[in-house]
């Protein structure tokens, strides 16, 4: 009997995982660790490696599609094995295995939302709901008709390499070219133009962009398309993102309303955002406490902290993060989480601080744990590192979890202070603003000017009284402005 595929838990609080793309095909022979295809949990992108060596008899669930946890995607075997009959009306035929209601698309189309907010290689099937075809079979064009016989991700692949079908020799079962004739045609030269070095993540935000992934500079290695190439790409405007339309385009453009819009379900991230802070906004009776720190003296000795050793530069963040962890030291009901199944909030000894690191995506929360432990520049390292691994997508599951308090920055978009939702189970929240200059009258009459940081925090009601909160927030105020009592400690 064949051995199943399962959504993998990548993590406890894992429930359910969106598939993104098959990178095998039913047919197609695997290797044990060898990457079959990637999802997306509600933290991070990850690819799932066969556990055995065999044939991918069966693709059961198709990209685009959210499945719970454990629950089968497919099957590995033997040639001639069979699958469990459960698995016989599932989505498959396709290389992709993708929902046999979708109807197929020409190459050079445009594909259409997934089910999961995404366009993903390879999602086309059977049309009208019929039954899908054979495994390995083509999506549904014949030489006959003009154009050669491919599967649908042997025509994604074609239209991101540039090469024509036409010139690449079919090794499929029924005369059909596979993903894999035209990654050898690719790496042959074949085609108008060369593979672009990219990264899935890179792909797919290039996709939602409309950035032209051709026009890109890579800075990965080997120069390598990153995420951020594509979005410091549509940062700078429809000439980096995509060919300029033609006059005639621009004259014929259709007036009136606007079209509908396109409707796009949540991701993986976006819906475990939307229930956290829904349980947060129904469940927790917040109090938002706000206030200011004089923050010129610390300024000061960043600028000469800077000087001193220019290849590790400190940001206004690492200071205010290190400050926070010393006040959370003195202020233990505030580094604390909520079960109120148990009626008891949990205190800790330990800092496992949690900072928020905003994508296009949504927003991911490395954590920092025990940084108490940690110096100044020790910490401001930690977080580069995580917050670099959480936009490329290969921070761990584990370094997301466990976070007793948080920490969120919103200073460099202007905000001065701000309301910042709690992260359930924690108790509270720390929200940091911008810098502002402020005219000051000093004790001799005189006028001078101060540098102020706004400080916003929200705390759990049930379990954190204003006071309590206040007193925190005091605490943090008298840290950053006299930091050398938070860089002795």
């Amino acid at each position: 009997m064949a051995d199943a595929v399962i959504m993998p838990k990548a993590g406890m609080a894992m429930e359910e995982g969106q598939i993104i793309r098959w990178l095998k095909q039913e047919g197609d022979r695997v290797e044990t660790g060898e990457a079959i295809l990637e999802i997306e949990t509600d933290k991070v992108a990850m690819e799932v490696e066969a556990e055995r060596s065999g044939v991918l008899l069966k693709i059961t669930r198709g990209e685009g599609e959210t499945v719970p946890v454990t629950e089968p995607i497919g099957y590995i075997g033997e040639e001639g094995e069979e699958v469990p009959e459960e698995a016989g009306g599932a989505a498959g035929g396709g290389e992709a295995g993708a929902p046999a209601n979708e109807a197929p698309r020409e190459a050079g189309e445009q594909p259409a939302a997934s089910g999961g907010g995404e366009t993903g290689a390879g999602d086309t099937g059977a049309a009208g709901g019929a039954a899908p075809a054979a495994a390995g079979t083509s999506d549904a064009t014949d030489a006959a008709g003009g154009k050669p016989a491919a599967t649908p991700w042997a025509r994604t692949l074609a239209e991101r390499h540039g090469i024509d079908l036409t010139t690449v020799e079919a090794t499929g079962a029924h005369g059909e070219i596979k993903g894999r004739d035209v990654e050898e045609a690719a790496a042959a030269g074949a085609g108008a133009g060369a593979a672009v070095n990219a990264t899935p993540v890179a792909r797919r935000v290039a996709e939602q962009q409309g950035v032209n992934l051709s026009a890109v500079k890579g800075s990965g290695p080997q120069g390598r398309i990153t995420k951020e190439d594509v979005l410091a790409a549509a940062e700078r405007g429809p000439a980096a993102a995509a060919p300029a339309p033609s006059r005639r385009a621009a004259a014929s453009a259709p007036t009136g309303p606007a079209p509908e819009g396109e409707a796009k379900r949540f991701s993986g991230m976006r819906r475990a955002i939307a229930r956290n802070m829904q349980q947060s906004h129904g469940n927790i009776p917040p109090v938002t406490l706000n206030g200011y720190a004089d923050v010129s003296r610390l300024l000061e000795m960043r600028v000469e902290a800077n000087e001193e050793d220019p290849e590790n530069k400190l940001s206004v963040n690492d200071f205010v993060l290190r400050a926070t962890v010393e006040a959370l030291r003195r202020h233990p009901g505030v580094n604390a989480t909520v079960d109120m199944e148990k009626e008891q909030i949990v205190e800790y000894g330990t800092v496992n601080l949690g900072v928020a690191v905003a994508m296009p995506e949504g927003l991911m929360v490395p954590v920092i744990r025990q940084a108490e432990t940690l110096s100044l520049r020790g910490l401001g390292a930690q977080v580069r590192e995580l917050a670099s691994a959480a936009r490329n997508r290969s921070i761990a599951a584990e370094q997301l979890e466990g976070a007793t308090f948080t920490v969120t920055n919103l200073g460099m978009y202007g905000i001065t202070t701000f309301t910042p939702i709690i992260n359930p189970p924690q108790a509270a929240i720390l929200g940091v603003g911008s810098i502002e200059e402020q005219l000051v009258r000093h004790e001799d009459g005189s006028i001078g000017e101060r540098k102020t940081l706004g400080l916003s925090l929200t705390i759990d009601h049930r379990v954190i009284d204003g006071a309590q909160g206040a007193e925190f927030l005091a605490t943090l105020r008298s840290l950053l402005e006299h930091p050398v009592r938070f860089l002795a400690a």
